[in-house]
């Protein structure tokens, strides 16, 4: 791992960590509220989504590009972890309780997601499938 994808990995973890928290709190209410957790992980997986885009792309990333082609790749990413969150909540929760199954969820997520993000080269300009890493 090269000294600027640490970097990366570190800011992407602090605006993981402060926008998850931000987002279980929200999910620890819905639950109160009486949703269901796979429901409920959904949701917050979609604020958690718009927080992390800007963040991440103006702070981890420091993307120049357009908006157009850092959403595409964003969103190919994010893509691949909803399916792995909404997959994991379902599976955890047979095991867990549902606060400690998204404690577990997030975690599996992110490691996804950021491995997404650098193998679709977001925030870097070119196409993902033949830029150098």
């Amino acid at each position: 791992m090269t000294a600027v994808v640490r970097r990366q990995f570190g800011r992407y973890a602090l605006i993981g960590i402060l926008s998850n928290a931000f987002c279980y709190l929200v999910f620890l209410s819905l639950l109160w509220a009486r949703i269901s957790p796979v429901l409920a992980n959904a949701g917050c997986y979609v604020l958690g989504l718009t927080l992390s885009y800007v963040a991440n792309r103006s702070w981890t990333f420091q993307s120049t590009n357009r908006h157009r082609s850092d959403m595409l790749r964003f969103g190919g990413a994010y893509g691949v972890g909803f399916l792995v969150s909404v997959l994991s909540m379902a599976m955890l929760v047979r095991f867990m309780a549902a606060p400690l199954a998204q404690v577990c969820t997030i975690g599996i997520t992110a490691v996804v997601i950021f491995c997404a993000l650098q193998l679709l080269r977001f925030g870097h300009s070119g196409n993902p499938r033949t830029s150098p890493a």
